[in-house]
């Protein structure tokens, strides 16, 4: 194995996915979240929910995360409009199997490679794991006016719930105009298979990039073989 492949691997090994349990640690996942998207999620809610960070052992610091609530009230459902909340039929029928997804973000330039794949993967695990425990159906907020996270969202087939204005919740700024989908959980690995390069282009930043290295470094070997 190269040198680089070593130094990755001891990377990954000290920088890695996992639960965020301790309020020092909480405390640092709510700014670094308000700093990359712009909403201070509030302790008590954090404290209530599944909170997955990209930790560094050596640093303590936090590269990325996302969260997962599944304790009332859910914050994508709390902000829409009361006729919604109380007449939607998507809410009327699964609310108690909801849980939300929330505060997901990576910072990119202190990351290691590879970690917007382990992000969706950890994410995804996660999202097991409360579907065992009966929260079969996740639901999501973003920005309706951003094209760019309506096109990622359209990878995962959801249905939408609400689009319009919302009603500001602590640690939120300015309230605009939001949209909120629901997904199920049976339904996601046929998505998944549907369009598997949805994950294969989250492996890496430059997948063909990555295939010539693999085909240099095999090509390499095969060569230094011969030569033996």
């Amino acid at each position: 194995m190269e040198g680089g492949q070593h130094d990755t691997l001891d990377v990954m090994s000290k920088i890695k996915f996992q639960a965020l349990t301790t309020r020092e640690d909480l405390l640092t996942y709510q700014r670094k979240t308000a700093e990359q998207v712009s909403v201070t999620l509030p302790m008590a809610y954090l404290s209530k929910a599944r909170v997955i960070g990209l930790k560094d052992e050596d640093s303590q610091q936090i590269y990325g995360g996302f969260t997962m609530a599944y304790q009332g009230p859910l914050r994508c459902l709390e902000q829409l409009p009361l006729e919604v909340q109380q007449n939607n039929p998507f809410l009327n029928k699964y609310r108690d199997q909801f849980f939300e997804i929330n505060g997901m973000w990576l910072n990119h330039k202190m990351a290691p490679e590879n970690s917007r794949l382990q992000l969706y993967l950890s994410a995804m695990r996660e999202a097991s794991l409360m579907a065992m425990q009966g929260k079969s159906k996740y639901v999501y907020a973003y920005c309706a006016e951003n094209k760019k996270l309506r096109d990622f969202y359209r990878n995962f087939n959801s249905f939408e719930i609400y689009e319009g204005p919302v009603s500001p919740l602590p640690g939120m700024g300015k309230a605009g105009l939001e949209r909120v989908e629901m997904g199920c959980m049976k339904r996601l690995p046929i998505t998944i298979l549907r369009n598997p390069l949805f994950l294969v282009k989250r492996a890496t930043k430059n997948p063909y990039r990555a295939l010539q290295a693999t085909y240099k470094r095999v090509s390499e070997d095969l060569k230094g073989k011969m030569a033996i």
